[in-house]
């Protein structure tokens, strides 16, 4: 191997090492970066009370449903004095059928909101394969039932009932608790678990005739999921 050949090897080598040094240090020091994920989602059973005390409670049992969004974020460079922090904005959907009980139920209930997320990852203690993080979100979204119930009227007919009404607009509020799978220095993959709510709905149990009653009723789903987060 002649020493100018050797030259070229080891200024190729430094050139790399150089781009590989950047790119990391660039990574460690925050940046923009968008995400999608999908998952599972479990919404919680409910006792449904009736907010004027008149007829009876309604005990909905919920399947195992999905999930599915994405997000815009950055996180703060590790100069700063909150490193480690990510500040999101996102945007999900999840969806949960009604589990066949006594009222013969069919339909589903679900949710669509934006909110704004703020992350820790916890840096000090990650490795080159694995990043753990929690964070909390809060926003405002929709959340809507369509389910129906056989129940019986004033006459003791059973008669077929939407319990729900319109989507009711709602303050939305999450915890999370994840990790993260570096694949590249712009690319990662994540796997987290979330605790959703919407906390206390009111939906209406409308009639044939178009006659409501309100309910109180909750919305808190459990979902685990897996996403990518891309870093740019």
């Amino acid at each position: 191997m002649t020493v100018k050949t050797l030259t070229y090897i080891v200024s190729a080598a430094a050139i790399l090492a150089g781009s590989e040094l950047v790119e990391a240090q660039s990574r460690e020091d925050g940046g923009y970066y968008v995400s999608g994920f999908a998952g599972l989602a479990f919404q919680s059973d409910n006792t449904n009370t009736p907010t004027n005390g008149v007829g009876n409670t309604i005990e909905l049992d919920y399947d195992s449903g999905y999930s599915i969004g994405g997000s815009f974020g950055y996180k703060l460079p590790s100069s700063s004095l909150f490193s480690g922090v990510r500040l999101e904005l996102e945007a999900s959907y999840r969806e949960g059928d009604v589990d066949v009980s006594g009222f013969n139920e069919t339909g589903d209930t679900s949710s669509f909101g934006v909110l704004a997320n703020v992350l820790y990852d916890f840096d000090e203690i990650a490795s080159d394969f694995f990043v753990p993080y929690i964070g909390f979100g809060v926003g405002l979204g929709g959340v809507e039932s369509d389910v129906f119930l056989d129940l019986p009227d004033s006459t003791n007919t059973s008669v077929t009932q939407q319990f729900g009404g319109s989507t009711r607009t709602q303050f939305l509020y999450q915890g999370i608790v994840g990790a993260s799978f570096p694949i590249s220095d712009s690319f990662d993959l994540f796997i987290d678990g979330r605790y959703f709510s919407a906390g206390n709905v009111e939906f209406d149990l409308v009639d044939p005739t178009n006659s409501e009653t309100p309910f109180d009723s909750d919305y808190d789903v459990i979902q685990v999921q897996a996403g990518f987060r891309f870093h740019f």
